[in-house]
């Protein structure tokens, strides 16, 4: 979510994150990943925990199955203000990644339904070994901006609000959620768009819950990484 300029929002944070390892029992993709494999076991607000680094979640990704043709798709998805370009975009300077936003889709009234220009301009060219293109819509002119090329091969991160949603699931090789209270991220986002944007922000954040209660995405992805705790 972005109702008015991506990514200041969500605060600067190092490569150590805490991993959020007890699934659901409807989960049917996430893995449980053990403190010996990725770091030192914690426990937080009775939640079982362990550290990982933003290199661990790259060579994960590493070995996972490219699904999108030639190349790995990896979704960061969670609710807006949740921390979710910080990690797409350190994820992706370790994987050499290129990152696709969702922001640069959606609109201020076109929230979710935005998804068959992604398919058309992005995902299906890249399925097929071609480049994919698209324009940035720009949240301030309020209008589609300039262009930009997405090639096949290698990782693509496609980063933001239902990135990770059932219409590309068998598509992806690697789904993080980034989770973050929503306290925490409102006050983000008023922080940034100022507090006259209150109104738009509850609208998006009830809009947010509705599609991911129906879409079950939490269940569904590898990962879930806490937005509000910085690893040491």
């Amino acid at each position: 979510m972005n109702p008015v300029a991506r990514g200041s929002i969500e605060r600067p944070l190092p490569g150590a994150r805490l991993l959020e390892t007890e699934p659901s029992a409807e989960s049917t993709r996430r893995q449980v990943v053990s403190a010996a494999t990725l770091g030192t076991e914690l426990i937080i607000g009775g939640v079982r925990t362990v550290v990982v680094s933003v290199a661990q979640i790259a060579a994960r990704v590493f070995v996972s199955e490219p699904r999108l043709g030639s190349t790995r798709l990896v979704a960061v998805d969670g609710p807006g203000g949740a921390g979710k370009s910080t990690l797409a975009a350190s994820l992706a300077a370790v994987c050499g990644a290129q990152v696709v936003h969702t922001d640069d889709f959606a609109a201020e009234n076109n929230q979710l339904a935005w998804w068959p220009r992604l398919e058309q301009q992005v995902l299906e060219p890249i399925a097929g070994g071609r480049s994919g293109r698209y324009q940035r819509y720009d949240w301030v002119d309020r209008a589609l901006a300039e262009w930009h090329e997405v090639t096949p091969g290698g990782v693509i991160v496609l980063e933001g609000v239902s990135s990770a949603r059932a219409a590309v699931r068998d598509r992806l090789s690697f789904a993080v959620w980034v989770e973050t209270p929503a306290a925490v991220r409102l006050a983000r986002g008023l922080d940034r768009d100022g507090v006259h944007t209150l109104p738009l922000w509850e609208q998006w954040m009830a809009t947010e819950d509705t599609h991911f209660a129906a879409d079950r995405t939490r269940e569904h992805v590898d990962l879930v990484v806490r937005g509000d705790i910085v690893g040491e």
